[in-house]
């Protein structure tokens, strides 16, 4: 007899079992940490279609970043409480100036060419109306 050390490496592993106690629990939401979605795959057919949310930290053949913020996006619906400021801890920021009348029908993209083209049309205004109160 083979012995490995690990106590439970030769008893099977009953993945539907567990599940379905997580759900009888009141989990509905089930989030796979993993390079795949494999498991969470064979998650959706333990309970019944539409009664759990199946998602993945990572997905082959997708790129990391959007199936992180997918799932990000996901649990943010489902009302989970997401810790934005340690979300965007490393990323930079800048201010960004936006209109202010809503009826002003200036595109504000978060693209540098959309925000640069708003900036440069609100000093031009300052201008004109600086311009304008000296006459």
């Amino acid at each position: 007899m083979l012995t490995t050390g690990a106590p439970n490496c030769d008893r099977s592993v009953r993945f539907d079992g567990g599940i379905q106690t997580l759900a009888e629990a009141g989990y509905k939401i089930f989030l796979e940490i993993g390079p795949t979605d494999t498991l969470a795959s064979m998650g959706k057919r333990c309970l019944p279609k539409n009664t759990a949310t199946w998602l993945s930290s990572l997905r082959q053949e997708r790129d990391d970043w959007r199936s992180l913020l997918d799932s990000l996006a996901t649990l943010y619906k489902k009302g989970i409480n997401i810790n934005w400021s340690e979300f965007h801890r490393d990323s930079p920021r800048q201010r960004v100036a936006l209109p202010t009348y809503p009826f002003q029908r200036q595109r504000c993209w978060n693209d540098s060419f959309g925000i640069k083209a708003y900036a440069e049309v609100r000093e031009n205004r300052t201008t004109e109306d600086a311009e304008g109160t000296e006459e």
